[in-house]
């Protein structure tokens, strides 16, 4: 399979699961390729000022990869949580 310029390649040893808290309480796991803090301007803050938060990154559709693939970067999904949303990073152990 080769790659083109609109794929990247994951590598399942590299990814990382994330556990992100949803607003009615329950921990929802994701497999991300991603996950850093970022420095945001929420709109509507008179002031302009900055917040932290967390950008997360990952594949809906390949969440127990067990071996490296291409991906579509269209494919992937961006999400941006409060940090106090993240309960647990950890490296993805693929089965």
């Amino acid at each position: 399979m080769s790659s083109t310029s609109l794929e990247i390649a994951i590598d399942p040893a590299k990814l990382l699961l994330v556990g992100l808290l949803s607003n009615d309480g329950s921990l929802h796991e994701v497999v991300a390729a991603v996950c850093r803090f970022v420095v945001v301007r929420p709109r509507g803050i008179p002031d302009g000022s900055s917040k932290v938060a967390v950008e997360i990154v990952f594949d809906p559709l390949e969440q127990q990869p067990a071996h490296p693939y291409y991906c579509d970067r269209s494919r992937l999904v961006r999400r941006l949580a409060a940090p106090d949303r993240v309960k647990k990073v950890r490296p993805y152990l693929p089965v």
